[in-house]
């Protein structure tokens, strides 16, 4: 059963909607409630505009009545429904910590780069930073953060315009460099950013000093999706990290293989692990002048899958961030 409403309620409806309606013939206002005046002010054109602090989101359209034109303006509120996605726009491709671009995004800019122009060079540098494990264990992880915090601030402010940085892990960092150019400019603005990093950060009080290991892939060379020049990338910073931390590598196909033999020696020791094949050799310390043992020095040693004994040359630097990353490590 249809229900009748008078013109003065229902226009007393229409001033009660959050929604602001303003309409206009042949440029005459002829109808507007109470937040279509309100937003009056607005700027013509705009579908997101600011008044009085507020964030109010405008459409536009024509409607034909009667074979006459009209202009009608609906316009909304939207400052907290903007903010909540900002927000989670925030939290899907930035670093809560650092506030730098987390992976998506990183991803995301990759792939835009290499989709806007697949001929043009870029360069990815993966830092990882030294000792941070032991940095974390001494002052603590509240200086951990700390730390990473400025490492991102100080590097960051390196960056030139089109260049950027992402922390993709715990004291990871991976820097976009774009456009590239030749290798040797790459090589002098890693090296400019291994130099700032070097520099002492004062932390509640303490001075402390750190660097990085820096892997590089450049497209195309290295890769033409982000998954392999990131896993390039990643690949030679573990190689300079196992030689000469604090240095920078550039992928080949030797650190390629280098790689392979770390990942399949990395598997065998896991199962070593597991499989307690670890064993403790101890060797006697004896004084030369009275010929009597006054101590015990114990070496580990690896006994492999095949009964071969490795000394600890061949597996330390690896076997000391396995060992304590397993369950059962005590």
């Amino acid at each position: 059963m249809a229900t009748s409403i008078d013109f003065e309620t229902l226009l007393d409806v229409l001033d009660g909607l959050p929604v602001g309606i303003a309409a206009t013939s042949q440029n005459i206002p002829i109808y507007a409630n109470r937040q279509g005046l309100a937003h009056a002010a607005l700027p013509a054109g705009q579908r997101d505009a600011a008044l009085t602090g507020r964030t109010i989101n405008v459409q536009q359209f024509s409607l034909s009545i009667g074979g006459v034109l009209h202009q009608v303006r609906l316009s909304l509120d939207v400052t907290e429904q903007r903010a909540l996605e900002d927000e989670l726009f925030r939290r899907a491709y930035f670093d809560d910590l650092t506030g730098l671009p987390n992976r998506s995004l990183l991803e995301r800019s990759v792939a835009a780069l290499t989709a806007s122009d697949p001929e043009q060079t870029f360069a990815l540098a993966f830092l990882d930073l030294d000792g941070f494990k032991n940095i974390n264990d001494y002052y603590g992880h509240a200086v951990g953060d700390a730390l990473l915090v400025k490492v991102a601030q100080r590097l960051s402010g390196e960056l030139r315009p089109f260049d950027l940085m992402a922390r993709v892990g715990g004291d990871e960092f991976v820097l976009l460099l774009s456009p590239s150019g030749p290798m040797e400019e790459i090589a002098a603005r890693v090296e400019h950013f291994l130099s700032r990093l070097k520099e002492p950060y004062f932390i509640e009080g303490s001075e402390i000093l750190t660097s990085a290991s820096v892997g590089v892939s450049l497209y195309p060379a290295d890769g033409r999706s982000y998954d392999a020049l990131c896993s390039n990338a990643d690949r030679a910073m573990y190689r300079i990290k196992g030689t000469t931390k604090g240095s920078v590598q550039f992928f080949s196909p030797g650190v390629d293989h280098a790689a392979s033999e770390r990942t399949k020696i990395e598997q065998r020791l896991r199962l070593a692990v597991r499989d307690r094949r670890l064993r403790c050799a101890y060797q006697p310390k004896i004084d030369f002048r009275s010929n009597e043992i006054v101590g015990v020095e114990v070496l580990l040693r690896w006994m492999d899958e095949e009964g071969v004994i490795h000394p600890p040359g061949d597996f330390v630097n690896l076997g000391d961030r396995l060992i304590t990353s397993q369950p059962d490590a005590d």
